[in-house]
């Protein structure tokens, strides 16, 4: 079973308060996965910031021209691996930027 990354597709939902948040269609050849950022109105000192600057279209602007060329190809299942690029996107501690 093939899970090498082969697409990265981002949009704009809301959540259940009407609040806009990111979700990304990630397939791979064999499967697809589907998540949602979390937009809750709590936020932990070690949680990411919610959006970069611009919101929520700019997350999924980052997501087309960042973020999936440099995914597309990677091992799905390597969770570290895929956390390490997407920290050396980032530059921050927070993923502020991305």
């Amino acid at each position: 079973m093939s899970t090498i990354i082969r697409r990265l597709v981002a949009r704009k939902v809301f959540n259940i308060r009407g609040e806009e948040t990111i979700e990304i269609d990630v397939a791979t050849q064999d499967s697809n996965g589907r998540a949602s950022a979390p937009a809750g109105a709590s936020r932990g000192k070690g949680e990411a910031i919610p959006y970069p600057k611009g919101s929520v279209d700019e997350a999924i602007k980052k997501v087309k021209e960042i973020i999936a060329p440099r995914l597309i190809g990677e091992e799905a299942g390597k969770l570290k691996q895929i956390d390490t690029i997407l920290h050396e996107i980032d530059g921050t501690a927070d993923f502020r930027n991305i």
